[in-house]
C-alpha cells in the first residue's frame, strides 16, 4: 500500500546532501507550541529559511542519537521520499 502525505507553508531549517529537513509547528493539547521534523529526499533546491509545500512518500525509522546534554535519545524519524517542492520561495 502506498500513499502520499502534504506539509504546506513549513520552513527549510537544514540542507544535507540528497535533501533538506523542514519544520512544521502545531499546537499541543496543554496550548503549547510542538514542532515535527521532517526530512525531505528530493533534488529540489531550497536554502534554509524558505517556506515551502512538500509532496511525497511517507515513511519513517527509528534513530538513536547523543545530545548535547550527553543524554542517549531514541527517536522516530519521518522522511518524505521522491518529494515534490512548491511554494513561493521554491523554484519550480
Amino acid at each position: 500500500m502506498s500513499g502520499e502525505i502534504r506539509f504546506a507553508n513549513v520552513e527549510v531549517v537544514r540542507t544535507h546532501k540528497g535533501g533538506f529537513t523542514v519544520v512544521s509547528a502545531f499546537r499541543k493539547n496543554d496550548g503549547s507550541e510542538g514542532k515535527t521534523y521532517v526530512k525531505v529526499w528530493s533534488n529540489a533546491r531550497v536554502a534554509e529559511g524558505d517556506k515551502i509545500t512538500v509532496l511525497g512518500e511517507p515513511s519513517a525509522r527509528i534513530s538513536e542519537y547523543t545530545d548535547k546534554q550527553g543524554e542517549h535519545k531514541i527517536v522516530a524519524e519521518l522522511h518524505v521520499n521522491n518529494a515534490t517542492v512548491t511554494g513561493q520561495d521554491a523554484p519550480f
